[in-house]
């Protein structure tokens, strides 16, 4: 085999070992072992009497040492012989090393040669072919190796360094000897062809054979699947002539050919699971170490062919963006001087996308300011073909409903929220559950904190492709959204059916005369959103849009009405939206909603806010059954609500917040999927709501600011409570016994409840409770049951001036962070086991009567704010887990000072001490802040100190020191004898 290879090599100038070239007299081992460190790769011949010599033993162990400590290429024959009996030194093998330990080799060495073995035999190599096909290939494949061809790359790549970092160890992580699949995803133009090819030519010299295929989508559309694997099979075996006639016999032979073979396969642009089965279809068509890489804009596609890893790419920071533009448009890294500020409106234009800051960028190259002026203008309306081009084919694989999705959002919803926008969608039977999920898997959009997001480059080419359905007559269009576009259609009356949407920012126009006929022809009309994008009071005081008190608009179809600062007082005589979802008329002049014969079973959500003049409310049990959320926050002439209200069982968010005229409130009957019932403001409201039904789902009652004087004991029945807001309930006496039965509850607000004298006793665990206020009561003493709240994080008695003690029992809430009892000018003084709170990270204390902390404070390591009267410790702006201490003057009310425990030394992770002006201090500085090695920043002006400590010239990280009313130099930290002698200076200094 050897000798018929020779020649191929020899003819290619390859610098296979050759004995020959071993010089005679010298060690011929020794040789043969620096020729193998010099070569690049080693071709290993395994027959079934290989192991029989020690001298080729020898020459593998030397292999696989330079494969593991210089990536020698090994290339394994294994002739007559199977890999398993090698990798296991079975059959020939394992008798050979019988003789070897017959004939004494040491076991070392038999260790040795065994490792090397099994090496070689989990490598992809040749076996089971005849002699003359492992010869062609093992010259195709070796030459192949040493003449890999590279791709074309882009040379202005911006942040391909930290891509490569995140894909090629994590992800590829070519050392690791499985068959890997990664996905590669993204919009169309943001650089996932870039990202694959630099991938490509970085790997590429660690495998036996590669391929990169370009343009699958493409190809497979206009030549088929037989072509493309044509392709492959030529990259893999370019010698051999493939007959194949189909695809089938083309998964076939790509089975055989590649499955001992350790290949890249690169596959660009694939949309289509028929494209990944016939080219790739399964791991074990390929050998060990294999890499198949798979560009597609489609998520979902990798998802099915359940990838190893998925690498999504995204577009560019702005700084990266602004370079890579001014690469194309300038030649440098950076925009000419009086291009700045142009350079920048392009890059946030293209928001980050690489295809459109080159295509750009090439565009305005060499042109004048003027010209990029009028681009910049044209954009606004029309998008670069280029750009648009690359873009379109993502929109044109869509589905009609999926298709009518995309142009809703990029016209009507973008940044909205996805479950609203869903309902909506839902409503006009678009599948909305499936659409939005095909269009996020096609990168078309994303969903990031429950809201829709499309690209602005997507948005302007969804808003484009609307604007081609009749170019010149906006009256034609399906959806309209540019306010120039639609004051010209609503005052030229030009509507037509045509048109499903409207979306009317009114704050940028002057004045518009809306009447009848400007709506008449829109008999389709779905959604109609008027609105002001600034929301000032001035705004919506100065109301542009003056509508005909005849108004009749379109109704039947609408599914979404939102019209702010509606101006007149009820909606049509007409007004028939049987399919409406979504009523939103916040800042208008109604009085009523409708009349009450008005029948609307599918609508979900009515907001009304801030709409003053707003008096009453319709019967919802009959006319809006399915209601789920009621906002009504600010309608301050509302007197009173339907008593059906109560008996809403769909009803999840209730919100009457300022409704100031509201004095009561209906029983609440059959409210069972309520989670919201906000009543916080209605200044008149006495009377807790009653309560009859099941109200296990409600999450948060608010009922700030309210004339309530006492909860019902009914309170306790809501077992799901999380959040009960009760603050500045000034007329609040007391609390039943039974709001400490709300095992869900978390937060408890009682801020500001001024009649509020005692808090119940707590008769077992409230583990759920974090958040504690009772700061502005007159509650005189905490129960010392108080320790049941096993949970509790904050309490807050800030200003309980009547509070003259803390139980000892508060020591054993294990997870309180926060401890305020600051303005509580009775208190003389905290439990003396304090230390036990080893949670404790903020301690206010400032305005009371306590004149010295308790000696165990100082065990309290997690202490990062600790105010006292005399003295101030606030966290540093800094991140880190390090904390910092200010220490800063604050006097109690007795004019008595701080007085320091003697283990001050124990904060020795403050960064930042201030003692300024802090009484008695005499004397010599507290010796303990020697050792608070963290030390950056340490005032101590102002006080009546003779003298540093030696020590503190230990403090190696101090860069700021004040003494007396001046600053020491920084040159003088380090010579603790010069600070004693300037020190009487800066005394000095202090006395005059």
């Amino acid at each position: 085999m050897t000798s018929s290879s020779r020649p191929r090599f020899d003819s290619e100038r390859d610098s296979e070992r050759d004995q020959d070239l071993i010089s005679r007299g010298e060690d011929v081992k020794s040789d043969l072992f620096k020729t193998i460190e010099n070569s690049w790769s080693a071709l290993v011949i395994l027959s079934q009497n290989y192991a029989v010599s020690d001298w080729c033993l020898d020459e593998l162990a030397k292999i696989i040492e330079c494969q593991k400590e210089m990536e020698l290429l090994v290339f394994p024959v294994f002739y007559h012989v199977e890999p398993s009996h090698v990798r296991k030194q079975m059959g020939s093998y394992g008798e050979a090393f019988a003789n070897h330990e017959r004939n004494g080799i040491s076991e070392q060495t038999q260790i040795r040669w065994r490792f090397a073995l099994k090496a070689v035999g989990k490598l992809a190599g040749w076996h089971g072919m005849d002699e003359a096909y492992i010869i062609e290939e093992i010259t195709f494949h070796i030459l192949k190796r040493f003449q890999n061809k590279l791709l074309h790359v882009d040379k202005n790549l911006i942040g391909m360094d930290d891509r490569l970092e995140e894909i090629i160890p994590e992800m590829i992580d070519p050392s690791s000897n499985d068959v890997r699949m990664v996905g590669i995803y993204g919009l169309g133009g943001i650089g996932k062809t870039t990202i694959a090819k630099v991938v490509y030519n970085r790997i590429a010299s660690h495998f036996m054979t590669t391929s990169f295929i370009a343009n699958v989508r493409e190809d497979s559309e206009s030549r088929g699947l037989l072509y493309l694997q044509k392709q492959l099979l030529h990259d893999i075996l370019p010698i051999h002539k493939n007959f194949i006639s189909n695809v089938d016999e083309g998964i076939q032979m790509i089975k055989e050919r590649l499955c001992f073979k350790k290949v890249l396969l690169v596959l660009d642009y694939v949309n289509n699971l028929d494209q990944l089965i016939a080219l790739a279809g399964d791991r074990n068509w390929f050998g060990p170490g294999s890499r198949i890489i798979v560009t597609t804009r489609d998520r979902h596609l990798l998802e099915v062919y359940k990838m190893d890893a998925f690498y999504e790419a995204k577009k560019l920071e702005h700084k990266g963006a602004l370079e890579l533009f001014s690469r194309h448009a300038f030649e440098q890294k950076h925009p000419k001087q009086g291009y700045e500020t142009l350079s920048d409106s392009m890059v946030r234009y293209v928001d980050g996308h690489p295809l459109g800051l080159k295509v750009l960028g090439r565009f305005l190259f060499g042109k004048t300011i003027c010209h990029w002026e009028s681009e910049l203008q044209k954009l606004d309306q029309e998008q670069n073909p280029e750009i648009q081009s690359v873009l379109k084919r993502s929109y044109d694989e869509l589905g009609r409903t999926e298709k009518e999705i995309f142009l809703d959002v990029a016209c009507f919803f973008n940044g909205e929220d996805k479950d609203r926008v869903t309902r909506i969608l839902d409503a006009c039977k678009f599948y909305p559950e499936i659409g939005i999920q095909v269009l996020s898997d096609k990168c078309l959009i994303t969903i990031f904190d429950n809201k829709i997001w499309m690209h602005d480059l997507l948005q302007q080419m969804g808003r484009d492709i609307v604007r081609q359905e009749c170019p010149k007559d906006p009256g034609k269009w399906s959806r309209l959204c540019c306010p120039e576009d639609v004051n010209h259609v609503l005052t030229r009356k030009l509507g037509t059916e045509a048109i499903e949407g409207i979306v009317f920012d009114v704050s940028v126009l002057k004045r518009i005369h809306v009447t009848t006929k400007s709506f008449e022809m829109m008999n389709k009309l779905r959604l109609l959103k008027i609105y002001w994008a600034d929301e000032s009071a001035h705004m919506r005081e100065d109301n542009k849009v003056k509508l005909s008190t005849d108004l009749e608009f379109p109704s039947y179809d609408l599914r979404y009405l939102h019209w702010h600062g509606y101006f007149l007082q009820s909606l049509p005589s007409s007004f028939d939206a049987e399919n409406l979802v979504e009523l939103d008329m916040c800042y208008s002049s109604l009085k009523q909603l409708w009349e009450s014969d008005l029948l609307l079973e599918k609508l979900n959500t009515v907001r009304v806010s801030f709409s003053q003049h707003l008096m009453e409310l319709p019967d919802f049990s009959v006319s809006a059954p399915n209601l789920e959320k009621l906002i009504l926050d600010g309608c301050s002439s509302l007197l009173k609500v339907h008593p059906s209200i109560g008996r809403l069982n769909k009803i999840t968010v209730l919100n009457l917040k300022n409704c100031r005229k509201l004095s009561s409130f209906p029983s609440i009957i059959d409210m069972k999927a309520l989670e919201i019932l906000n009543l916080s403001g209605c200044s008149m409201l006495k009377k807790f709501p009653g309560i009859k039904g099941n109200m296990e789902h409600l999450l948060e009652h608010h009922l700030a600011s309210t004339a309530i004087e006492e909860l019902p004991s009914s309170i306790g029945d809501i077992t799901g409570l999380v959040r009960l807001d009760l603050k500045r309930c000034k007329n609040l006496k007391r609390l039943p016994a039974s709001v400490c039965k709300l095992k869900s509850l978390e937060c408890l607000f009682l801020t500001g409840c001024s009649k509020l004298e005692s808090f119940p006793e707590i008769m077992e665990d409230l583990e759920n409770l974090k958040e504690l206020l009772l700061d502005g009561t007159s509650i005189e003493v905490l129960p010392s049951s108080i320790e049941h709240l096993k949970g509790l994080v904050l309490l807050n008695m800030r200003k309980c001036k009547n509070l003259v003690s803390l139980p000892n029992s508060i020591c054993n809430l294990r997870s309180l962070q926060t401890l305020i009892v600051s303005g509580c000018s009775q208190l003389r003084q905290l439990p003396k086991n304090i230390g036990s709170l080893q949670c404790l990270e903020q301690l206010h204390a400032d305005g009371t009567a306590i004149t010295q902390p308790p000696d165990s404070i100082v065990v309290l390591r997690n202490l990062r704010v600790l105010i006292y009267p005399g003295c101030k410790i606030l966290p540093s702006t800094s991140l880190s887990s390090i904390f910092s201490f200010w220490l800063l003057p604050r006097k109690s009310s007795k004019g008595i000072g701080l007085c320091l425990p003697s283990g001050f030394s124990s904060f020795r992770y403050c960064t930042n001490v201030n003692l300024s002006d802090c009484k008695q201090l005499e004397g010599a500085i507290p010796i303990g802040i020697c050792l608070l090695i963290s030390l950056k920043k340490l005032d101590l002006s102002r006080n009546n100190f003779l003298s540093i400590p030696a020590g503190i010239s230990e403090l190696t990280n101090l860069k700021d020191l004040s003494w007396g009313s001046s600053r020491v130099p920084q040159k003088f930290w380090k010579f603790h004898y010069v600070l004693q002698t300037i020190a009487p200076l800066f005394y000095r200094s202090h006395q005059m």
